[in-house]
């Protein structure tokens, strides 16, 4: 009976010690697929690096609640940890892409020119209403917004372009605000890069940094970036600042030595130059659109959709309704 009682307890302390650390993996994973559904800025930032739309957040983290609640049941433990095994082990392949993608891109130079307000050109390529109309863009849409504010307050060279406004609508009104009178580019060819005027508007700045973002980064982005890279200029393209996002255009752009990063690292690179005393100031101004009231963002978002309904109607060759749009 003593030597009983001297074997029984060690199974009890490695169940118990099983148990605890199961919980902690449990309630892990709980935490992980709780703000994939609520989407707080981390991951939105993360999904824009990773080049999967924000869209897919959610189920994503609906499935992962899901395989959780297997393996907390007893009976299907095992099935919950065989598609957990599978979730993450895609997770860690889409994160090793993009580790290797930044790894190469880091090889290619022995040194890093930082970017700064004097070394910089940001191209802006069709954030117009017709591509950035549904919710899901409000993210995108804030993050150019952001972008441009920089540029307009250091005086970095902006050039924006539209293609065809009179079928896909006008530059959004938020961005139109930020550019004030400033010129669009309104062009036909689908790449803004074998546009002219683009072209001119690039080189008369003297720069070999280009930041590009634009409303769909499988067409606009890339095709503009690759071209770009090809003829000798330094591409950055801040995923989160363009819209319609998917993991193989981006690792085609990392592979093809263009810089796949976020708005946020640019802006604050940019700001961090030191000599510059209107980087200083404009420090604590660049995050304004973070904290608009939701009446506004309403308010906004109904003037983008009758302006996107003005642009239906003139297509379809009707009169201006009662809407005084």
């Amino acid at each position: 009976m003593q030597s009983a009682a001297l074997i029984n307890p060690a199974p009890r302390v490695i169940s118990w010690t099983a148990r605890s650390l199961s919980t902690l993996v449990i309630l892990f994973i709980v935490f992980d697929g709780v703000i994939h559904v609520l989407r707080p800025a981390v991951v939105v930032e993360a999904f824009a690096q990773l080049g999967y739309p924000l869209g897919v957040a959610v189920p994503i983290g609906i499935l992962e609640l899901a395989f959780t609640a297997l393996y907390a049941i007893r009976r299907t433990a095992a099935l919950g940890a065989l598609f957990l095994t599978a979730y993450f082990g895609g997770a860690i392949a889409s994160q090793r892409a993009v580790d290797a993608s930044m790894t190469t891109t880091a090889a290619l130079g022995v040194s890093y020119d930082r970017l700064t307000a004097d070394n910089v050109v940001v191209v802006l390529i069709d954030h117009q209403i017709g591509p950035l109309w549904e919710l899901e863009f409000n993210a995108s849409r804030r993050r150019v917004v952001e972008l441009a504010t920089v540029a307009e307050r250091l005086g970095i060279p902006t050039i924006v372009t539209a293609i065809a406004p009179e079928n896909w609508g006008a530059i959004i009104p938020e961005l139109r605000a930020v550019l004030g009178d400033g010129s669009v580019i309104v062009r036909r060819m689908v790449n803004a890069w074998d546009e002219p005027r683009v072209r001119r508007a690039v080189e008369s700045t003297g720069r070999k940094k280009l930041i590009i973002a634009g409303s769909v980064v499988e067409v606009a982005v890339a095709m503009c970036a690759l071209a770009a890279s090809g003829a000798g200029y330094e591409v950055y393209t801040p995923i989160d600042a363009s819209g319609q996002s998917s993991h193989p255009a981006v690792a085609g752009l990392s592979r093809a030595g263009v810089i796949v990063t976020t708005t946020s690292l640019v802006v604050n690179e940019i700001l961090s130059d030191s000599t510059s005393s209107m980087g200083r100031m404009t420090r604590g101004d660049v995050t304004r659109t973070e904290h608009m009231s939701a009446g506004e963002i309403l308010r906004r978002r109904l003037r983008s959709c009758r302006q996107a309904a003005k642009v239906q109607r003139r297509r379809n060759g009707e009169w201006p309704d009662a809407f005084g749009s």
